[in-house]
């Protein structure tokens, strides 16, 4: 598949299933929302300072976000795969699917993302590397039902020689979504008339921004979810376990 026949993949399981994507994304969205305006306060709201103790402070939260993004994008593969197969899409059964697989998704997530942090903390560029190499074990560990280090040494096999394809595929994806966003957020903006009311402007702004992104972040996973398919086809294997 090149690029244009991925990105259209991608735009046909989108399109198919788009209430469904959204309720995947929302089921965490909205929840974390509210829990960082009401538990972070002035800090999500820029008005904080950034600190050492201040990171120290919300590390848990950190945590707890981090794998619930996790688990909120590997429904999104699961459900993708499922359009995919022409079967219809449930996002109670995608999730279900997940969390049967959770404790090998947390320790990969652990295990990749000690690389990922190592490498970064070293050099920046290597642990974009390796977190583009790492980017199918998300797949491999959940609809692949692979092992935590299977999955991770299985998803830089599958991606090497593709190193490049995988990233141009997730900028395109990337860059769409964040065109669309942009937009939206320039018009919310407008739109609440900050100086008028300036104290509304930003509640509005992030309502809005909010909506937006669960309408449309699931678009570059549902592209990832079509590159590891294609890669998996691409090496013999069969992309569903």
């Amino acid at each position: 598949m090149g690029f244009g026949d991925v990105l259209d993949a991608s735009f046909q399981i989108y399109r198919k299933a788009f209430w469904q994507f959204a309720i995947v994304q929302a089921i965490v969205a909205v929840p974390v929302t509210i829990a960082q305006a009401l538990l972070l306060g002035d800090f999500v709201s820029g008005t904080g300072t950034l600190s050492f103790a201040v990171l120290q402070r919300h590390l848990p939260w950190t945590l707890i976000t981090g794998l619930l993004g996790l688990v909120q994008a590997a429904a999104v593969g699961a459900l993708a795969e499922e359009t995919a197969h022409g079967r219809p899409p449930s996002v109670s059964a995608a999730y279900s699917r997940i969390v049967q697989r959770l404790p090998w998704l947390i320790g990969a997530g652990i295990i990749g993302g000690v690389v990922i942090g190592a490498l970064t903390f070293v050099f920046v560029l290597p642990g974009i590397i390796a977190l583009i190499y790492f980017a199918p074990a998300l797949f491999l560990v959940t609809l692949g039902r692979e092992g935590v280090f299977q999955s991770l040494l299985h998803s830089v096999k599958l991606v090497q020689g593709f190193f490049w394809r995988l990233v141009g595929i997730l900028v395109m994806a990337g860059v769409l979504v964040f065109i669309v966003n942009l937009f939206v957020s320039l018009v919310a903006t407008v739109a609440s008339n900050p100086l008028r009311n300036p104290s509304s402007a930003p509640t509005a702004v992030i309502v809005v921004t909010t909506i937006a992104n669960i309408l449309l972040s699931s678009f570059p996973l549902i592209a990832l979810y079509v590159q590891y398919a294609d890669l998996r086809t691409r090496r013999g294997e069969i992309a569903t376990d």
